[in-house]
């Protein structure tokens, strides 16, 4: 009975899905530009998808990448200042009827973008195109910022509330780390 505990135990411990041919997934390619009127986000998650996931997905469940991005004000001798937190999600589906794939882009107004192909799905999903993350009037010129990124490709959580009855048991998530990006305006 002990051994079999051991053997639950180490196995809810160990790491979330592996993706992409067992590689960590990584946000990449962060440019930060502007506009006339905002300040622009661009970037991508590269090895952002596993089978298991594609499996997922044909079987039914939608896929829902979550992009997390603060941009902050530097100042020295002092706490930095937040100027933006927000949350951009990608969500993919597959219907089954006409063979599509179906994704929705939170940034451009949930524009549900239809395709064939899955691995141009998987690209408009995993990529951020001119995310506005501020009007330019809100930034002081010549003043330093941080930018921090982060991609969330899976969340594991137990079924059924089960994280009640073993409330020590924690699942990893499949998502990227921080990204941090530090400019002058």
């Amino acid at each position: 009975m002990l051994r079999l505990l051991v053997l639950i135990l180490t196995f809810l411990a160990m790491p979330g899905v592996a993706v992409a041919g067992g590689k960590r997934p990584v946000l990449d390619d962060i440019v930060i530009t502007s506009s006339t009127s905002h300040l622009l986000l661009h970037g991508e998650v590269r090895d952002c998808c596993s089978e298991e996931m594609q499996h997922a997905l044909h079987r039914g469940t939608p896929l829902v990448f979550t992009f997390e991005i603060e941009l902050d004000r530097t100042r020295e001798w002092w706490v930095n200042r937040s100027i933006v937190s927000l949350t951009v999600q990608h969500t993919l589906s597959y219907d089954p009827r006409t063979q599509q794939y179906l994704v929705t882009l939170q940034e451009r107004g949930n524009q549900l973008i239809r395709t064939p192909s899955l691995t141009d799905a998987l690209k408009l999903m995993s990529q951020l195109r001119g995310i506005k993350l501020v009007p330019a009037t809100s930034l002081e010129p010549e003043r330093s910022y941080i930018l921090r990124v982060k991609a969330i490709l899976a969340e594991k959580t137990l079924p059924l509330g089960l994280h009640h009855v073993v409330p020590f048991i924690s699942l990893a998530n499949v998502e990227t780390d921080w990204r941090l990006v530090e400019f002058r305006y």
